[in-house]
């Protein structure tokens, strides 16, 4: 009845308004998108979608398989939003070819950046101590079931009291943001890099033995030290201990074992690397 058809219609114009959502036909142009996902891009023209392959509107490679994803789209302005995408595709019951696909979306740019926030260092964007703390459970828990190996590296900046007291603590906070870049140029995909606290710096190697996460911290210590881009009229160096985890000891152990590391360094001399004593006694300077 009229009534009845009223409701429905009312019904279809709240979720165009407030559900990000987008039709796709079976070759994968948008037949329909919501006013509210428009919006989202930053645009009330929702006629500019229509007829666009959905690839070019979001990241998406498989429109028949029924999927919760999350991705990046970028809105018409050059703005960066996080989503989470529901596919659901529909098929003919004869053929069980692809007739269409309906994709929902909901926002979760807020919901990344307090993630993020979470888990990282305000000063130099790397992975706080919490957030280590949570990988090397899960590499502790992963080394127990499988006895796959993991490695850590702990380093600390030398002198840098000296560096806050003679050169101010803005020079200071630069010394750690610049310290935490070349970091990050020199490690694997596989490493996790985190500040541990004040000048300390925790890398997790995954799969790695001592031996090789040496070589990693003796090619870390090498390129700080050579690096003459700071700003101030010394060079930087650094000391670092070497660790890996086995069958006695748990996650604390392996972080006193490393820490006790780079304490031999630091009482040797500094700007050296040195593996703890649960493997084979190792230094390294230049």
């Amino acid at each position: 009845n009229i009534q009845q058809n009223q409701e429905i219609h009312n019904v279809y114009q709240i979720l165009d308004e407030y559900v990000l959502y987008v039709k796709t036909d079976e070759q994968g142009f948008i037949k329909h998108i919501s006013n509210a996902l428009a919006r989202l891009f930053n645009t009330n023209l929702v006629d500019h979608f229509i007829g666009q392959n959905i690839s070019t509107v979001l990241h998406i490679n498989d429109l028949r398989s029924v999927s919760t994803q999350e991705t990046d789209i970028q809105t018409l302005d050059g703005n960066t939003i996080s989503v989470r995408q529901h596919i659901l595709p529909t098929f003919d019951p004869n053929t069980q070819k692809l007739k269409s696909c309906d994709i929902y979306m909901q926002n979760i740019t807020n919901e990344r950046r307090l993630q993020k926030l979470s888990t990282t260092d305000a000063l130099t964007q790397l992975y706080n101590r919490h957030k280590l703390d949570d990988i090397l459970q899960g590499l502790y828990l992963t080394f127990k079931r499988y006895n796959t190996p993991f490695s850590v590296i702990l380093l600390d900046i030398d002198h840098f009291k000296h560096i806050n007291d003679h050169y101010g603590h803005i020079t200071g906070d630069e010394v750690l943001k610049q310290i935490a870049l070349l970091m990050k140029k020199n490690i694997r995909a596989t490493d996790h890099l985190g500040r541990w606290g004040g000048e300390e710096f925790l890398i997790i190697c995954e799969q790695t033995t001592a031996q090789k996460a040496y070589t990693l911290a003796e090619k870390i210590r090498k390129t700080i030290a050579f690096y003459k881009d700071f700003p101030l009229d010394e060079r930087v160096t650094i000391s670092l201990g070497v660790a890996q985890i086995n069958h006695e000891i748990d996650t604390f152990k392996l972080v006193k074992n490393v820490d006790d590391a780079l304490y031999e360094a630091k009482e040797n001399g500094r700007n050296q690397t040195v593996l703890a004593s649960s493997s084979t006694n190792t230094k390294g300077n230049s």
